[in-house]
């Protein structure tokens, strides 16, 4: 059976222009031998499909020269901002040549998903139009929910769409059109294109298949809907840079340990409130199918591994790990504060049992060995996702490569803002000699933090305190961060 698949690339890509890329969106790279729109068509036989390329007329040049691939048929079209449907209808003559009276597929040039495609045929076997969709959590939908959406009736037919807004006010309980649309054939194209009024609606604002999906319902045409589970949609740089970030961490990174021979000493003495609903205490979440605390420890790669917990965890922790019980704490700040003793070796690692992070370990080293500080605060480029959590990351304002203020458990969104990590590099205990001091001046009304400390020790210039950036940074401390690494992870493995 042979299929066809439209990809309107009417767009100049003006947003990611305007960050500074030069790369045409869709031939942006998500591996190294794999480009956004090269996972679009990947997802139909190659053998069977007819590809069509709608391209403008200032990027067509390069969409033919960037895209070899054989059955496919280039349509130029005029330049626009009325978004891919008008794209779809410049070019409706010779896709009705290519297509005739069969039936196709329509993807948008900046998402990618994975389905099984035997499955899908078997699924749309007679149906008119079938919505390609996902529901549930989604890391970027949590960000910005400003996407197209739909509800369905009893039968699970479309009921109601909405452009690039929700319907419920949870995202989660409506459906999401991920860009992947069906049809059985071109006449609802050409019913909608012939509507007097179409081309006053193009010239005041960007239409797409959602508007179309709109009119055939009042029409009252059946429309189903497929599932997907795992999509991503990449049209904006943030979402770009978070899929690659993720990819880094979950497939390039995991199996790469820092290969440091430093002392860590895992504090997991508190009580974990924050991820309480989960059914699973917070050190023993899974990743990558092992507790986390272990991969942790995995991870910066120490024979020298030793966990300050208490009753609530210790007897769940493997044996192989040198414990220390003390009693429940209610901040890592503390937890050092009863351990002080339990800290007899120099150049250790102070870890949370709820983050990692991925950096060059001989560039550390030198690091060390040049800088010379007392302390040393791991930094990290903040999501969209992180900056949503309000008053859940410390942030420190980096100028010319040297802190210059640290603001603990907030944002200021401030130029050259980074995220503090929350495991910490440390020359010796004597860091903390000045715990008596830092009581005894400190007036928070809130919980007091071991970032409360530090931010003391930098301000009031006790000790060389000397900051790392990281490449990638993972935090599970809320229940939105579990459900972002859990939905990545499934995503890429």
């Amino acid at each position: 059976m042979k299929h066809f698949l439209i990809i309107p690339l009417g767009g100049l890509g003006k947003r990611f222009l305007y960050d500074g890329y030069k790369t045409y969106k869709p031939f942006l790279k998500i591996s190294k031998n794999t480009r956004i729109i090269d996972n679009i068509v990947n997802n139909f036989p190659k053998k069977n499909t007819h590809i069509i390329i709608i391209g403008n007329e200032k990027k067509f040049k390069n969409i033919t020269n960037n895209f070899k691939r054989k059955n496919t048929s280039f349509i130029k079209i005029k330049n626009h901002n009325s978004g891919p449907l008008y794209s779809i209808f410049l070019a409706k003559e010779k896709i009705k040549k290519i297509v005739k009276d069969k039936s196709f597929f329509i993807s948008y040039s900046d998402i990618n998903w994975k389905w099984n495609f035997s499955n899908v045929i078997k699924n749309i076997f007679n149906k008119k139009i079938v919505v390609f969709s996902h529901q549930s959590f989604h890391p970027h939908l949590d960000v910005d929910p400003r996407a197209d959406f739909f509800i369905t009736n009893k039968s699970g037919e479309l009921k109601k769409v909405s452009e690039k807004k929700t319907i419920n006010k949870d995202y989660k309980k409506d459906k999401l059109a991920i860009g992947c649309y069906f049809f059985n054939n071109f006449n609802f194209f050409e019913n909608f294109f012939r509507l007097k009024n179409f081309k006053k609606i193009a010239k005041k604002k960007e239409i797409y298949i959602i508007n179309l999906l709109n009119y055939c319902l009042k029409n009252k045409t059946k429309i189903n809907h497929f599932r997907i589970n795992k999509f991503v949609h990449l049209g904006v740089p943030s979402q770009y840079e978070d899929f690659i970030n993720w990819q880094n961490v979950i497939t390039t990174n995991l199996k790469q340990n820092l290969n440091l021979n430093y002392p860590n000493f895992m504090l997991m003495a508190g009580k974990g409130k924050r991820l309480k609903s989960l059914n699973t205490k917070k050190p023993f979440l899974k990743f990558i199918k092992q507790e986390i605390y272990q991969y942790i420890f995995k991870k910066f790669s120490s024979k020298r591994n030793y966990i300050i917990t208490n009753k609530n965890y210790s007897k769940s922790i493997n044996k192989r790990f040198k414990t220390f019980n003390i009693q429940k704490t209610k901040s890592m700040l503390q937890t050092v504060e009863k351990s002080i003793d339990i800290f007899k070796k120099d150049n250790f690692f102070i870890l949370s049992c709820d983050c990692f992070g991925d950096f060059d370990s001989k560039k550390f080293k030198k690091f060390i060995k040049l800088k010379k500080p007392d302390v040393v605060l791991f930094t990290f480029k903040i999501s969209k996702l992180q900056r949503l959590l309000s008053n859940s990351h410390t942030t420190i304002k980096i100028f010319k490569n040297k802190i210059k203020s640290i603001s603990v458990k907030k944002f200021t969104n401030q130029k050259n803002e980074f995220g503090h990590a929350g495991f910490f590099w440390v020359k010796n205990k004597s860091v903390f000699n000045n715990l008596d001091n830092f009581n005894s001046n400190i007036k928070i009304k809130r919980e007091i933090l071991l970032d409360d400390y530090f931010k003391f020790l930098f301000d009031k210039k006790l000790c060389k305190v000397k900051h790392f950036e990281l490449n990638t940074y993972t935090h599970v401390g809320s229940i939105k961060e579990y459900f972002e690494l859990k939905y990545w992870e499934d995503y890429f493995l």
